[in-house]
């Protein structure tokens, strides 16, 4: 994904844990300008951030350290890992052990939206959807939702329809068009795409992932949900959808 000298940095923090910009100017030919400027770019795109850290008398020391964003982006045999787990279990006949496992770290995602969604104030579907998101992003789902005019499981919308497409990028969202008001539009549809797979390897050996997470949305929501794309089936995203009629 980086090249270059950012990809440098990377490797830095990654191999050292936490560095200074005194030990990273040591360490690369770059200007302290440019290294402030790449710094500056990888902390907003979330993949690193910055911490104080103290050893000795004086001032902390301003540090730089990888997220969890910026720790994925380095090589990972876990997905693998995960999936001969899987294997070896279903040789073993285990299968209820593999179904149990999966619902309840699904139970426990469930759990974590409902804690994110009763801490925030009284807010609308749209907002309650964005916190949902920043949780789906740490999650590695590369999350995007679509609050717009039309039926559920309609697949392709209408020429000139009033949409808002929002994604996950440098901390926040960028909002497309205003939707229209609850007066004028009183059902919506909600589309939530899912870019990424977390899981992908564990579903070569089992679907259950798949199946929970449409539960997931439909627990949440307390709404009907139709899978309108799918990731397994060669999609570019699993993306899914339900109707509702209160934006407030």
């Amino acid at each position: 994904m980086f090249t270059g000298s950012k990809r440098v940095l990377l490797d830095i923090i990654k191999r050292q844990g936490s560095v200074t910009m005194d030990e990273i100017t040591a360490r690369t030919d770059l200007s302290k300008t440019t290294l402030r400027e790449h710094l500056l770019q990888l902390e907003r795109d979330g993949y690193i951030h910055r911490i104080f850290l103290r050893s000795g008398p004086g001032r902390p020391k301003l540090s730089y350290r990888l997220t969890t964003s910026g720790h994925r982006l380095f090589p990972s045999s876990e997905s693998e890992l995960l999936r001969s787990l899987l294997k070896y279990l279903k040789s073993e006949g285990n299968e209820a052990m593999i179904e149990h496992f999966f619902e309840s770290y699904w139970e426990k995602r469930l759990e974590k939206a409902h804690d994110l969604l009763r801490n925030i104030p009284r807010v609308g579907i749209r907002e309650k959807i964005t916190t949902l998101c920043e949780m789906l992003e740490e999650e590695g789902f590369m999350p995007e939702f679509e609050i717009g005019s039309g039926t559920l499981a309609e697949s392709v919308k209408e020429p000139g329809e009033l949409a808002e497409i929002q994604s996950v990028t440098d901390f926040g969202f960028h909002s497309g068009t205003k939707t229209e008001s609850k007066s004028d539009a009183p059902r919506q549809t909600v589309k939530i795409r899912e870019c990424n797979c977390p899981f992908s390897q564990a579903i070569r050996e089992t679907r259950l992932p798949c199946k929970l997470e449409a539960k997931f949305y439909e627990r949440l929501f307390q709404q009907k949900m139709v899978r309108t794309s799918y990731i397994a089936d060669g999609e570019y995203a699993c993306t899914y959808e339900f109707e509702i009629t209160d934006l407030t």
